[in-house]
Order: structure tokens, then sequence, then C-alpha cells
């Protein structure tokens, strides 16, 4: 029994030692594979003739469309707004001298009628005064002032002249009676209607005018360094501008006429003052545009593909 448990075990010690160096036997024999060569992808090279030319600069910004000036309309009298014109609604173009609106004239019209009698009143008077000093110099010749009159001459032309000045600020208010507008411009908007009654000072509306808009166009510090700001003023540098609009591109040319007085406190950064003409086909207020500013032109100078750099 103890013979047979151990030619079992050496039996089952050489089968594993023959199955071992059958392994290793296989493993040395084993050939590793051939590797291809690894190809190396060169970089794609463009190779340009760099040219020296002259070069424009441009310098690009952006900025909102105001108007050159605007005007808020003040009732200079009081009274009832007894009339307001059809163009003098918000969006309306008028020309100068159309009228707006109009206050009800009767209290100042009454004014005028009593400023006038004032006026006559004080004519009648410095006449008489002046006749009784003719008569005066004839009988006296030579005497003091008082006995020539001359001092009551003097009183009364200066109560003929107020009553003359009265009569003219009673007319200037029943002109004023009347609101017109100022410049030729746009409407920005009505403040009142027909029926309200205002005091001198009250706001009636509000006007731009569109013969000239303006751009403000902020700039870095080294932006300026590529653009002629000669000392000069208007400055009169060209720049394009162009905005969407109405489902539409469009595009304006102006002028650079001026640097702004300061800095902006909040971005330290330089604003330009560039013009455009209005009118028709002049862009909307308040329209957000972008403009390319002429600059300084390099004359000699190498121009490189940005995907060079």
């Amino acid at each position: 029994m103890k013979i047979t448990v151990r030619r079992q075990v050496w039996i089952s010690l050489g089968i594993l030692g023959a199955g071992i160096l059958g392994s290793a036997a296989l493993v040395g024999s084993r050939k590793t594979p051939p590797r291809p060569d690894k190809a190396v992808a060169a970089p794609f090279v463009e190779v340009v003739m760099a040219v020296s030319e002259a070069v424009d600069l441009l310098v690009e910004s952006r900025g909102t469309v105001v108007s050159r000036r605007s005007t808020v309309l003040l009732a200079q009298v009081g009274g009832e707004i007894i009339a307001v014109a059809p163009v003098f609604a918000d969006g309306a173009f008028v020309s100068a001298g159309d009228t707006l609106a109009r206050i009800d004239p009767r209290d100042y019209e009454y004014a005028v009628l009593e400023a006038r009698a004032s006026v006559a009143a004080a004519q009648t008077r410095l006449a008489l005064e002046e006749a009784q000093a003719r008569l005066a110099r004839a009988e006296h010749g030579v005497g003091s002032p008082l006995a020539l009159r001359e001092p009551q001459v003097a009183q009364a032309r200066s109560a003929a002249s107020a009553a003359e000045a009265a009569l003219a600020r009673a007319e200037l208010a029943v002109e004023r009676t009347v609101i017109v507008a100022p410049y030729a411009g746009r409407v920005d908007g009505r403040d009142v209607n027909v029926g309200q009654v205002v005091q001198p000072g009250v706001p009636l509306g509000a006007l731009h005018g569109t013969e000239w808009l303006e751009v403000r166009l902020p700039l870095e510090d080294g932006e300026l360094a590529f653009l002629d700001l000669g000392p000069e003023l208007p400055l009169a540098i060209p720049v394009d501008f162009e905005a969407s609009f109405a489902g539409r591109d469009r595009r304006w040319s102006g002028e650079v006429v001026r640097i702004a007085g300061s800095l902006d406190p909040r971005t330290r950064m330089t604003h330009l003052i560039a013009e455009i003409p209005g009118g028709a086909d002049g862009p909307e207020v308040g329209l957000f545009v972008m403009a390319r500013i002429e600059g300084r032109t390099l004359p000699d100078a190498t121009v490189l593909p940005r995907a060079a750099l």
C-alpha cells in the first residue's frame, strides 16, 4: 500500500516536470514578430515670400449714435393747451419754425392792450412835460433845472420807456403761447395734450436734431498710437460705420472730429467723437454701430498672415 502511494507521487511529479520543460521549450522557440517601421508625420509647412509694402492701419471700435443737439421743450408761459399739431408726435420729423402747440393767449393779449394804454398815457405825459419845459425856457431864459422843468421831463421820459418795455414783455408773452420747433429735427416724445393746464417751466416734449449725428468711440491707450491725432481741431479722420437695421446691412461715412476732454473713469479708455451726416439717409439715433477708423500709413511694413503667429 505504501509503495503504491509513493509511485503515484513520483509519477505526478514526473508529469508536472515534463509539462514545465515542454512549456519552457515552446516559449524559448517562439519567434518575435517583426515590427513595422513607424512613419513620422512631418508638419505641413506653407512658404510665402515676405514683401515690404505700404500698409494703411485700421482701428475698430463700437458706439451708439446720438444727436449732436437735443432739446427739452419747456413752457415759457402758463395756461391751457388749446391746440397740438399733428407733427408734434413721437418719431415725427419737423422743420425749423413749425408750430407744435398753442397755449390760450387771451390773458396775455389783454395784458398787451393794457400795456399799450399805459404807453399812450406815458407818451402823453411826456409830451405835456416837454411842452411845459419849452414854455419855461421861453419865459425864464436861463434858470435853475427845476424852474426849467428838466427833472419832470426826465421822469416822464423814464415812465414812457418803462411803459414801452412793459408792452414789449406783454407782446413777447403772446408770442410764447405758440410753441415752435427751434430747428429741423425729430420729436422724441410729447408730454402734453389739449385741455391740459401748464405752468412756466413744465416740459412739453423733446426734440433732437437730425442734420448731424455723433458717435462716441472708446479706444485703449495702445490703439491711439495707430491714429494720426494732430493738435489741430477738427481732426477730420475718416471713419466708416456699419450696422444691421431693418433686416439689412447699412453703411455710412463720417469723420472723427475731436477727442473727449477726459478719460472714462470706469474703463480708463479714451473716447473719440465722430460725426455722421444725418437726414433721411443717416442712421437712427440710438443705433449701435461698428466703426473702422482710418489710421496711420506704415510706408515699409512686412505683412504676415495671422496663422504665422
